[in-house]
């Protein structure tokens, strides 16, 4: 006589907790037809619906039903506009980049960064590392002075972090 397996009585005292656990979910005596019947008016009015972008005509319109977008062959000339400028952020923003030269004009002298600044609705900052980006992220992470857009870049330098890794590893 063969007895019952810790699997199979595993198994089927798993299949009769889901059984129990789900036969509350759905009964046929459901008072409003619209609950858990995603076919109904009522549940596709609360779906988004494709909008489509009432901007420039598309050079190769796309197709809403099969999710395949407008594509255009140059950037409209003149740019359409969001209505949006300033973009009304309150806070300044700040970043940090490694850059082949720091030296940018400063503020008072550099129209761009105004014209920048005029767009966004706030001060931008910026902070351009030319050599040992590295240490100085490092440094302002350390120090919790993150700023609110940073280059993060891969450590080529760090040893490995497992034995089986040193035998590839590149020598420091």
């Amino acid at each position: 006589m063969t007895g019952m397996t810790r699997r199979a009585a595993l198994g089927a005292g798993l299949a009769t907790a889901v059984a129990a656990a789900t036969a509350g979910c759905r009964t046929d005596d459901v008072e409003d037809p619209d609950i858990g019947d995603e076919t109904t008016e009522s549940a596709k009015d609360v779906r988004p619906v494709y909008v489509a972008y009432d901007g420039p005509k598309a050079d190769l319109p796309g197709d809403a039903t099969t999710g395949v977008p407008d594509a255009y062959f140059s950037y409209p000339d003149p740019p359409p506009s969001t209505g949006r400028i300033p973009l009304g952020v309150s806070d300044p923003v700040s970043f940090m980049t490694s850059g082949a030269n720091s030296w940018y004009p400063e503020l008072a002298k550099n129209g761009r960064w105004q014209q920048l600044n005029a767009d966004v609705g706030t001060e931008v900052s910026a902070t351009v590392i030319a050599t040992d980006y590295l240490a100085k992220f490092q440094a302002s992470v350390a120090a919790d002075s993150i700023s609110d857009f940073t280059l993060i870049v891969p450590a080529p330098d760090l040893p490995p972090t497992c034995p089986s890794c040193s035998s590839h590893a590149s020598p420091t």
